[in-house]
């Protein structure tokens, strides 16, 4: 019973999500590494450029500005700081932001010979990689955390230098880009200004909201260690009120009612999760409460998994239907109260699920970075409401080929087909009868896919 316990309310001591998944000794060296931070804004904006210096930054090095290949001290500090710079032979300097699965690639994929020829920094305010498909084992302690992460200073070893920072500003015109120290970790305001040759964006999404009232408040995300573990702890907590003995039975299934928001990828992963561990695990710890747990997901669609093949759509609702989650499809959200979703049918008709824990799984959003480079790059180049678009080679439009951007982040330039539905309709019909009969519809469904991938879905839909 302790073992089942143990794994829902996760082990003693949890260190937060932006340091916890360092072993020990690396957490110790990272706490006096960060002490070595370039100070840009503390001092008068210096500027950190890697490249006219071998040697990593240093506390003495934040009194300084550099000039070319000089070093000055920065307004108001002693002159008689050493300014002395070896001289070497300047090498691109590649900076990357973002610790996913972009990024990583990124590193991963570069060997230490090939990254001797450039310097390459990380910016990102994680310093772990996060396995994020099996986020959801975490949050129901199929998986210890600590399994699912790696350090990004291990990762980096050999092959570049990493900061602990949030990226704010990028200046293409510039090649420069301002970046700060997390200002969750509750200390004083630290940033500085990085100058690049190459930038890479692998800064991926934040959560979309849609503006709905009370979603941030009352809901939970999933995008990272610290949503999974709140998650266990309020599951943990709802079971843990529904035991005592004056709980009443409305009570008890409002709080045994888990709700998710979004049926994506991340939605029916969590769900699944959810049931898998009342049906294993919980059910040996809590035998009189399972019978009123009830797990549900809201669609705005008229299936789940709708970026997948309609086939894995079917197959997910059989086995929802066998497990007993309820999939409440063309249903949208209408606003998120402290303990239940307001929600609207297709029909137009109100009505209010209560839960007591909510998940918030319905999409993404722009990362403000990103928008703010689109706001200063030409006008025309960037069009797209959600991500940065690049050529088929990752390189950003409008930004003279200095700038590439990778995962979530970025979008690839695709032809319209709605541009060319006239020259495809005429190849399509053969007869010449201005209609296109079945036959024909599947057949230039078939074709135009290979151009436009996103009517291969359709095709096999009229193939079946």
């Amino acid at each position: 019973m302790q073992t089942q316990v143990g794994r829902l309310r996760g082990l003693p001591g949890h260190q937060s999500s932006r340091i916890g998944s360092v072993p020990r000794p690396q957490l110790i060296r990272s706490r006096i590494a960060k002490s070595a931070v370039p100070r840009g804004r503390q001092h008068c904006g210096s500027v950190y450029s890697s490249a006219t210096s071998t040697k990593e930054p240093s506390l003495e090095g934040n009194r300084t500005q550099t000039q070319g290949n000089n070093v000055v001290p920065a307004p108001g500090m002693s002159k008689h700081v050493d300014t002395q710079v070896p001289q070497s032979v300047k090498k691109p300097r590649i900076v990357i932001l973002g610790s996913g699965w972009g990024a990583m690639s990124f590193i991963k994929g570069m060997s230490k010979k090939d990254s001797q020829k450039y310097d390459i920094t990380l910016v990102s305010p994680r310093n772990y990689f996060l396995y994020t498909p099996l986020l959801p084992a975490v949050a129901t302690g199929t998986v210890e955390e600590r399994s699912i992460v790696e350090p990004i200073r291990r990762i980096m070893a050999g092959k570049g230098k990493y900061f602990e920072a949030v990226a704010s500003e990028i200046n293409p015109e510039e090649k420069s880009l301002v970046a700060c120290f997390p200002a969750d970790t509750g200390m004083d305001e630290c940033c500085f200004k990085l100058e690049y040759d190459i930038l890479i964006l692998g800064v991926g999404s934040i959560n979309n909201t849609f503006g709905i009232k009370g979603v941030e408040e009352h809901t939970f995300f999933f995008k990272s260690i610290t949503d999974a573990n709140k998650l266990r702890r309020q599951v943990s907590e709802c079971f843990e009120r529904a035991a005592l003995p004056n709980t009443s039975h409305e009570e008890k299934k409002q709080l045994l009612s888990f709700v998710v928001v979004g049926g994506g990828p991340t939605g029916v992963e969590v769900a699944a999760e959810l049931q898998d561990m009342v049906e294993s695990d919980l059910v040996k710890v809590y035998p009189d409460l399972v019978h009123d747990v009830r797990i549900a997901v809201i669609e705005l669609q008229d299936h789940v998994l709708s970026t997948y093949d309609r086939r894995i759509s079917e197959y997910t609702r059989q086995i929802f239907n066998r497990n007993h989650i309820d999939l409440i499809l063309n249903t949208k959200v209408k606003a998120v109260q402290r303990q239940s979703v307001t929600v609207s049918d297709a029909s137009g008709s109100e009505s209010e699920i209560p839960f007591g824990a909510c998940v918030w799984a319905t999409g993404v959003a722009m990362h403000p970075v990103i928008k703010q480079l689109q706001e200063r790059l030409p006008k025309g180049s960037q069009t797209h409401f959600r991500s940065i678009i690049t050529d088929e080679f990752l390189r950003v439009k409008g930004s003279n080929n200095s700038i590439y951007a990778i995962g979530d982040a970025a979008t690839i330039e695709q032809p319209k087909a709605l541009d060319h539905s006239s020259e495809l309709f005429e190849s399509a019909d053969t007869n010449k009868d201005d209609k296109l009969t079945l036959a024909e519809l599947r057949q230039l469904m078939s074709q135009a896919s290979k151009q436009y991938s996103h009517l291969e879905e359709h095709a096999r839909f009229l193939d079946a």
